[in-house]
């Protein structure tokens, strides 16, 4: 309540400010701005800031919306001076100006993340503008209509940057980040149309049978009902000569993302295809496939994206075109039962009826519900019987104290995909960062992701996506990985437990670990091994 009361008085003493020293015509635009961007602006950032600098700064982001053309976004970093801008800041200010257009926010925090830079403060506002015959703002409210600009207004405060060359670079690199949200925004009409019209050929298709056709369709359509942002498409025809097989670009058939970033997709389906040559029922099984990109989305989220890969075939049953769709899913997707998705529900209901477990007893119930809760990347990308393999095995943990890991190639071997379940009262971040350490190193990954999934199991799950280094395939043993695991995560009295165990027998070793295994001081465990 504090803060919102200090906020209040803000914005009286910058109105009476705007309304002294501005000339009137503009001090009306400047205070309309000032009342629309500060509205929603978070109380507590305002705290400590002195009237004269909102002043400087609003008067500042007013100039920036005038002069800019209205077309492509405008990225602006600089580090405020009294002087110079007006104002004064410890930050260095980043400031965009740019049609209102989604990802736009969340793609420049992105990227800002993905330098590990500190923002300090973030605000950006959505407004109509006005221009005259000359170009000049005319009137700025807060919402409009088709006859006027919308314009969104987006500011950073981060960690200070003093060097030319690197605020030269970082406008570069966001400047052309935007033009590829741009890019992916203007197309998604066209990219939804492609999907539909991908829909209505694998309706229509004859060579797979009905049932599996009609539930490749039912997920493309599931993924048009904003399971999925389209970010990218392109087609790639294929040509048969003999034994010979020529994959080809069609450059032109390039929407979204795919306009600016290369991709692999001509030799991972020439691959793909020359495999199916000695199973050539494999192509009608695969109809849809599903992959990873080894370039992360610069757009919306800084993260690998999917692709969707559908296969046209002709009558003999050849792959005749590949359509890719380039995307990520929704976060509803990640929390959606997956009963309710096409085509991972056939998977999920297949790995059940495998098991012969029944639903009515205890462990087809647990078995469900490690389904239920599986990463979606690998319910989606892992075969069936991988799949029916790792879900099994994590089923048979059945909340023991273990630490198991579960590891997987991903299509086209780009990615590591590892799932490592250890006790809750074991993980810290330290262990999750040596475990991630020891991996990279072991399979000579050139980049890794994890996500830590927490529940009222005692166990804890750590999914790890690893980006293999094509130049540089190395040799492994699960096992060999799985004890190395096992050996990060044992504490000193785990250990020490371990050797009482031995030297004493179960049950008399056990008594002396409860006894004695939180006796001894941080500095005695770290000076001697329990051994």
């Amino acid at each position: 309540m504090g803060w919102e009361k200090g906020k209040k008085k803000l914005l009286h003493e910058l109105s009476q400010m705007i309304a002294e020293r501005a000339e009137p015509e503009a001090g009306l635009l400047v205070d309309a701005l000032a009342r629309i961007f500060f509205r929603s602006f978070p109380a507590e950032d305002l705290e400590g800031t002195k009237v004269d600098d909102m002043y400087g700064f609003i008067y500042g982001c007013f100039n920036a919306v005038q002069r800019w053309p209205g077309e492509l976004a405008k990225v602006s970093i600089f580090n405020p001076d009294l002087e110079k801008h007006g104002w004064e800041s410890n930050h260095t200010a980043v400031m965009l100006v740019a049609p209102d257009m989604p990802f736009l926010l969340d793609s420049v925090r992105g990227e800002l993340n993905r330098r590990n830079t500190t923002i300090h403060l973030l605000h950006g506002q959505n407004f109509a503008v006005e221009r005259a015959e000359d170009g000049k703002i005319s009137a700025i409210s807060a919402k409009g209509d088709d006859s006027q600009q919308i314009v969104s207004l987006i500011f950073f405060g981060i960690d200070r940057r003093s060097k030319s060359e690197e605020i030269a670079e970082m406008t570069r690199t966001l400047t052309d980040i935007l033009a590829e949200v741009a890019c992916v925004v203007g197309d998604f009409a066209a990219m939804r149309s492609k999907l539909a019209e991908v829909t209505a050929v694998v309706k229509g298709g004859s060579e797979v049978e009905k049932a599996q056709r009609e539930e490749h369709a039912a997920f493309l359509e599931w993924l048009d009902r904003d399971h999925f942002t389209l970010l990218g498409y392109e087609c790639l025809g294929v040509q048969y000569q003999g034994d010979r097989i020529e994959v080809i670009d069609i450059p032109e058939s390039r929407l979204g993302s795919l306009r600016h970033r290369g991709t692999s997709g001509r030799f991972d389906l020439a691959r793909d295809l020359q495999t199916a040559m000695a199973e050539p029922e494999l192509l009608l099984e695969r109809e849809v496939t599903f992959s990873k990109s080894r370039l992360r989305s610069r757009v919306h989220r800084l993260a690998y994206p999917e692709y969707i890969e559908i296969n046209q075939l002709d009558e003999s049953g050849h792959v005749v075109l590949q359509h890719r769709f380039l995307g990520l899913y929704t976060s509803v997707v990640y929390t959606q039962s997956p009963t309710l998705i096409p085509i991972v529900r056939l998977k999920v209901a297949e790995v059940l009826k495998r098991s012969g477990l029944d639903d009515s007893n205890h462990e087809g119930r647990e078995l469900a519900r490690v389904l239920e809760l599986f990463p979606r990347d690998e319910l989606f990308q892992a075969e069936v019987d991988e799949l029916y393999r790792m879900a099994n095995a994590v089923n048979q943990i059945q909340e023991r104290r273990h630490v198991r890991l579960f590891a997987r190639q991903s299509a086209h071997g780009k990615f590591f995909n590892c799932l490592v379940y250890m006790p809750r009262d074991r993980y810290s971040t330290a262990k999750r960062i040596l475990i991630q350490n020891m991996l990279c190193d072991t399979l000579g990954t050139e980049h890794s992701e994890f996500t830590t999934f927490f529940s009222e199991s005692i166990l804890v799950r750590i999914h790890f996506v690893l980006l293999l280094n094509p130049d540089d395939p190395q040799e492994y043993k699960v096992s060999e990985l799985e004890q190395e695991i096992v050996e990060i995560t044992q504490s000193w009295e785990d250990r020490l437990r371990d050797r009482l165990l031995e030297q004493y027998g179960e049950e008399q070793g056990a008594g002396l670990a409860e006894c004695f295994g939180d006796g001894f001081p941080a500095g005695y465990r770290e000076a001697f091994d329990p051994r």
